[in-house]
């Protein structure tokens, strides 16, 4: 006869086990601290403090600053460090359209 296909997704088990994680921590610390768990994360991997403050909806860095653990002095240099690599990478891309466009195909 037909035996039915009892598997289960690793997907499936991984988005119960995140729930799980996600209301044992809620529980424990509250909904406040997972905004702010979340708000340091994204600052962490971004190092985009504006980025932060619209996703907490601040009306002033400074608050964010605050929330997010970080000192002034360090946000404002991983913003300079942003501008300059920003700048340095907008550049090697348009060299390389540049160069494309020409027919050339060097990389850098």
């Amino acid at each position: 006869g037909y035996t039915p296909d009892l598997t289960i997704a690793p997907t499936f088990v991984a988005r119960c086990c995140l729930r799980t994680i996600f209301i044992a921590f809620a529980l424990l610390f509250g909904m406040h601290a997972m905004r702010r768990v979340k708000a340091t994360l994204v600052y962490c991997r971004t190092k985009k403090l504006r980025a932060v403050q619209l996703l907490l909806g601040h009306t002033k860095l400074d608050s964010t600053v605050r929330y997010v653990g970080i000192e002034v002095d360090d946000a404002l240099r991983d913003f300079r460090i942003d501008r300059i690599l920003g700048s340095q990478k907008e550049a090697v891309a348009c060299f390389q359209r540049l160069t494309i466009l020409n027919g050339k195909n060097t990389s850098i």
